[in-house]
Formats: structure tokens, sequence, C-alpha cells
């Protein structure tokens, strides 16, 4: 489709179109002649007048001295007044066409070579250089010329650029006359509406209502636009092939000089793209909102589901409970868990959506050697379409409820497989999702996450419980205080040591309370050391039993202490030196015995030497 360029023609009126683009001077320049055009004239007449007075003066002056002097001669021939007059139209002739070619011609052939150059395309010669201006009437011509083309140049410049953006704009324009009837459309009109400017020129807008809007409303529209000299908003209209769509419409009105309306200029944009894109964005929102919904509802149910795996895992009430959440949150008719012994058998089967009396009648409950078996056995999640398709499938039990969906995931932890769950036939006879084996895949890991804590739990308390069998019955006393000395644990066996209960020591007593008063100074001096070098090694000291009676003891301690190198706590055993103390009295005992033995057989020794002497002189 061929659009039409805008161009400046002068015909003795500016266009329309453009026309604020022209100077006030260069309007006045382009309708009247210059008053420097007008002086020019009168001035150069008067030039000529003025010349040729005193050219014919000269020559006049000339011809009368030649005739006198010719008389003089004899001349009396008629040819010499033809000489005479010849020789007055040479003088009078050769100035004037020097003036006529300094001042005339020349400055006008000047001006009809840009001329010509400037149709050319010479653009260069939109200026005359000022060397080749007359410093007179002729050159305040040529200054103006070029004043003038200067701002015609800029102004067809101007408009080439507002041509350029009728033309490549995005939005649809379209100009009509004063009586609405269109003269001028852009590309944009064509491509949106489909009608090109052949078909519409000369036609009124009105071509294109949709028959959405009622008259009042173009009523209004028409109304701000007269009082005010502008309107937008969105209306719906229709292309030629009939599809109504939206857009985005201004309309303003141009006035003249005088204030009087010449044109209407409407700028429209279609909304199609951005109403679809909008629905999309609708569409969006609610699909994501729906899935906020989802997502809460799931975090709530996953929150419930965290709650009962605190609880008693072996009760079966628990895990129909987290089966019960976990079918509502996939919208499941069915749930089931099978749980596995350490050999791998199916140890327990629990259902939900079955009523007991269902689940009675249903004769051969599951094994786990078929379909269900393969997901306990593969460790991979599974998701069945049709179970009755698959090549595993062996039929269901009589009795047993139609199911045709099916999601099976491992319960499994660290390759420790726990069992399989399972959920069947999604609400509305709906196929179920990804989503929803990723959800069941995840209540399946938190599951046996569950059951592996569980596992650590149980090892963790007979751990203890076998910890704490040692630290009560070990042969030595144990104890740890504080950094202030109060007792913060004591063993058993240090506790029956001393007579006491748990309850009436830990946290209550220090430790020097359990210490005999003579030695109390000297555990003081010892726990002193202790935080200074971390240690204490072989302390005797007697401590006091409940029922007064004293325990010598030997106390070996550690501290331990913070980042910032403070005691916290001190950890000691204390070993019960009472037979140590009689092995060394006993020792002792055998020793003095011993040596009691060697002088008495020194003294029978010496004292049978002396019998024997005796007897001899006998």
């Amino acid at each position: 489709m061929h659009y039409p360029k805008l161009h400046i023609v002068h015909n003795g009126s500016v266009p329309k179109v453009g026309e604020s683009l022209v100077s006030a001077d260069l309007q006045r320049d382009l309708h009247k002649p210059t008053d420097d055009t007008r002086s020019f004239s009168g001035r150069l007449a008067k030039r000529f007048l003025i010349w040729g007075c005193v050219i014919v003066l000269i020559g006049t002056g000339v011809s009368e001295i030649l005739h006198w002097q010719l008389t003089a001669l004899g001349w009396k021939f008629p040819w010499n007044h033809l000489a005479a007059v010849t020789v007055i139209g040479m003088v009078w002739l050769l100035p004037l066409w020097f003036a006529l070619s300094r001042w005339v011609l020349r400055p006008v052939m000047i001006i009809v070579d840009a001329n010509k150059r400037l149709s050319a395309g010479d653009e260069t010669a939109t200026c005359i250089p000022d060397e080749q201006k007359p410093d007179d009437e002729i050159g305040d011509i040529m200054r103006t010329r070029d004043r003038m083309l200067a701002q015609l140049m800029h102004a067809q410049e101007q408009l080439r650029i507002f041509q350029r953006i009728f033309e490549q704009a995005k939005e649809g324009m379209t100009i009509t006359d004063r009586d609405g009837n269109i003269v001028l459309v852009n590309p944009a009109f064509t491509r949106i509406t489909g009608y090109t400017l052949d078909e519409v020129i000369g036609k009124n807008p009105r071509i294109l209502q949709s028959g959405r809007h009622d008259r009042a409303f173009y009523e209004r529209m028409w109304q701000s636009v007269l009082s005010t000299g502008h309107w937008s908003g969105e209306i719906w209209n229709k292309r030629k092939n009939g599809e109504i769509y939206l857009e985005h419409l201004s309309i303003s009105a141009l006035r003249d000089g005088d204030g009087n309306i010449t044109h209407f200029v409407g700028i429209f944009s279609d909304l199609s793209e951005t109403m679809r894109l909008k629905r999309e964005l609708e569409e969006r929102a609610n699909q994501l909102h729906a899935q906020a919904e989802q997502i809460e509802r799931l975090h709530a149910t996953m929150r419930e589901f965290v709650k009962l795996l605190g609880q008693p895992l072996a009760d079966p009430q628990v895990m129909r409970t987290a089966l019960e959440r976990l079918c509502n949150a996939l919208e499941a008719k069915y749930g089931a868990m099978g749980l596995v012994d350490e050999s791998g058998n199916l140890k327990q089967f629990i259902y939900y959506g079955l009523s007991e009396e269902q689940a009675s009648i249903i004769q051969c409950p599951p094994t786990g050697k078929g379909l269900l078996g393969d997901v306990i056995r593969g460790g991979k999640a599974v998701h069945i379409r049709d179970v009755r398709e698959h090549p595993n499938f062996t039929g269901f039990p009589a009795d047993h409820p139609s199911i045709k969906s099916l999601i099976g995931v491992p319960v499994i932890h660290d390759g420790k497989i726990y069992g399989g769950l399972y959920v069947a036939e999604k609400s509305g006879g709906r196929d179920f999702t990804d989503e929803d084996v990723a959800i069941a895949r995840a209540f399946a890991n938190s599951l046996a996450i569950a059951f592996a804590n569980r596992d650590l739990i149980d090892e963790l308390r007979r751990s203890e419980e076998r910890y704490r069998e040692l630290y009560d019955y070990a042969p030595d006393g144990l104890y740890e205080v504080d950094a202030d000395g109060i007792i913060i644990a004591m063993n058993k066996t240090l506790l029956d040591w001393l007579g006491y209960e748990r309850d009436e020591v830990i946290g209550k007593m220090r430790y020097e309370d359990l210490v005999a008063d003579d030695w109390r100074e000297r555990l003081r001096s010892a726990e002193a050391r202790c935080k200074r070098e971390g240690r204490i090694e072989n302390l005797e000291i007697e401590l006091v039993r409940k029922d007064g009676t004293r325990i010598p003891v030997r106390i070996n301690a550690v501290s331990s202490y913070d980042e910032h190198g403070n005691q916290i706590r001190c950890r000691a055993t204390v070993r019960d030196i009472r037979r140590e103390r009689e092995l060394q009295r006993q020792l002792e005992r055998a020793q003095k015995l011993e040596a009691l033995g060697t002088l008495a057989g020194g003294i029978a020794h010496d004292f049978n030497n002396i019998l024997t002497g005796i007897l001899g002189f006998a």
C-alpha cells in the first residue's frame, strides 16, 4: 500500500499538515514581496535615470565639440552628424552595459546558478557564499533567499521526521476532516483493522463500529472532543474480517490560528494481545492461587503428619490417621501402608477407605507378593494409570473394591526398606499427577525418617541404659560438680557408700559437705589447683557417710572449660581405699611379726650358744 509523502509545495499558501512547522517570518516572506525588493526596484530605476541623463549630457557635449571641430576643418558632409550620433551612442551604451553587468546581471546569474544546483540536489546551494553577495539591495535579496531556504529545509526535515513517525508508528493513526471523513491513515491502521487507505478514504470511521456501544456512548465521546479538544478511553471496534477487538483510542481536535476545528486525529492501539496476556495472567494467577491454597493445605497436612509421627508408630490407629491425611491431600479414595520385617516379608498391612466390615469380607489380605510387593522390592515409586493393564497385576481378591489408578512409593531411608505407601482412585475419576507422586514420595520419606528416628531413639535408649548401668554400677564412685562445687551427678556406687538417695544430693549439696571437717582444707587446696592445672591426681581424703562414719577415698579429677577458659564442671572418680588401708595395716603387722621373729631367732641363737658353752663345761 502506498501512502502519500508530506512535502512543502509553495502555491500561494502553506499546506495544513505541518503548517505550524513554518515560522511566521517565513510565511510572510512566502506570501508577499519584501520591503527590500520594492526599495531596490525604485532605487535601481532612479540610478538608471540619473546615469542616463549624465550620459546624454556628456554625449551631447561631445557631439557639439566634434561638430564644431569638423566644421572648422571644413567638413560639410551630412555623415558627420551620423558619426557624432554613433559616438554618442557608444559612449552611452558602454557605461550602461557595465552598470547592468556589475549591479544586476552578475548577482542574478549567481542566484540562478545556485537555484539550478539546488534543483539538481546540491544541498550546499541552499546558502550563497558571503563573498558573492554584494553589499547592496541584491545582496539583501540573496540573504533573504538563504534565510527562507534554511527555514524551508528545516521545516522539510521536521516534516520528514513526522512522516516517518506517521508511517512507522506501532499505533494506528487516522486523520479526518472537520466533517469526520477520513483523509489519511497510516500503515498500522491497515495492519490492525485490515482496511487499506483506498478503502476508507472519504469514509466515516463509524465503519469500524462493533455495535457493543450505544448511541449515548458516542455522544459523550464527541461531546468531550468538541468541548475539551480531547477524548481517550477503551472502545470495542470491528476489523474488516468481522473480528471484534478492544482498542485504546485517543481523539484530538486540530484547530487553525483562529481556533476553528480543521481536522480530527485518532490514535489507537490494539489491546487484543494485552487482553490475551491479561487473561493468561488471570488464569495463571488463579492457578497460582489454587496452588498456594493447595500448598497451604499440604503444609497443614504435613504439620499434622509430623505431629502424628511423634506418637508411637506401632499404634495402627496412628498409621491409619496418617493415611487419612495423605488421602485427603491427594483427593484419593483409598490408602494403604504395608510394613515389612527384617527379612523383607510383609508383617502388617494398614488401610484407609475401607470399613471394618468391608475389610473383614475380603478373603485374601495382601501378602506382598504381587504388584504391591514390586514397590517394596524394587525400592522405586510407581504411577499406574490402570492397574488392570500392568503386567504384574494378578487380579483383585473377591469382594475387593475396583481400583484403576494407583501410586505406590517405597518407605525407605539410607537403603533400609520399612515398607510401602499406596494411594488409589483419585476423586472424580481423574488421574494422579506428577505433583501427586511427589507429594506421596515426600510423605513416604517423612515416614521413613520417622521410622529411622524411632530405631535411633530405641538404640539410643538402649545405649543410655547400658551406659547408666555401667555408670551406676562401676566399681569406683563417680560424681560431677559445676563451677560452684554443687553436685550435678553421682553414680549409685558412691551414693550407696555414703548412704544417701539421689534426690538428697543432686543439686542440693556441695561435694565438700561430704568431706570430713579435718580434710576440707586439703580438698579446697586441691580444687584450686584443679582450676589452674585442670586435674587432681591421687588425692586421699576421708568422706563422711550419712550415719557419721568415715570412708577413706582416693580422688582423681579433670576439669572442663568454656571458650573463654572458665571452668564449667569437674568430673571425678572416687576409689574406696578401706580395703587397701586394711591390707596395708596387715602388711605392716606381718612386717612387724617378721622383724620380731628375726629378733627372737637371733636371741634364741645367742641363747643357744650360751647354753652350749655351759653344757660343755658341765
